[in-house]
């Protein structure tokens, strides 16, 4: 089966379309990529700063209630001092 040259042009014509397309797709996947991945980023920044001020409002709550089991009033503390156990 002899195949011409005509149709082996054609046929590498018809492939590099394809390959074309296939790129462009591939090039519309990554930038969508990209601006998921920014969203994920800050939707994680977001959650991270979040939990850190729940984290911290929680042990300030703790201390005060010591504190305040102590007798001690929360509002005249200057300073902690943590001690060796």
């Amino acid at each position: 089966m002899d195949i011409g040259l005509k149709e082996v042009i054609l046929k590498l014509l018809e492939e590099d379309e394809e390959f074309i397309t296939l790129s462009k797709e591939m090039y519309k996947l990554r930038e969508e990529f990209i601006q998921l991945s920014r969203r994920v980023e800050v939707t994680i920044g977001s959650m991270g700063k979040r939990w850190g001020m729940d984290l911290e409002r929680t042990v300030l709550e703790i201390f005060r209630k010591v504190l305040e089991e102590r007798g001690i009033e929360p509002g005249k503390v200057e300073k902690f001092r943590c001690l060796k156990i």
